[in-house]
């Protein structure tokens, strides 16, 4: 997890224990969709609602930091992978 350095936003990977429950909760039929553990997400502090979901990795998020301007997040993730996004426009994009 990562706070923005305005406070605003709140970057996370995907919730291990979430993913698990929706997934025992499909097999018994509930339609509900399973979180990818492949994604980050940005979440509203204000509002406390999803404002993104980054995709990129092809494997666990492991980390996620945002640089000091907030203008760029970096993910890193269980596929050897360090991701940057650029957070500067309306829809965050993978640098």
């Amino acid at each position: 997890v990562a706070w923005s350095p305005d406070g605003e936003f709140v970057a996370s990977a995907m919730d291990f224990q979430r993913e698990s429950w929706r997934a025992e909760s499909e097999s018994d039929g509930d339609t509900e969709e399973i979180q990818n553990p492949h994604v980050v997400k940005i979440w509203s502090v204000n509002t406390m609602e999803e404002v993104a979901t980054l995709k990129g990795h092809s494997d666990w998020v492991l980390s996620v930091a945002y640089s000091p301007d907030g203008k760029t997040l970096a993910s890193a993730g269980n596929d050897k992978t360090v991701k940057l996004w650029d957070l500067s426009g309306e829809t965050p994009v993978e640098k």
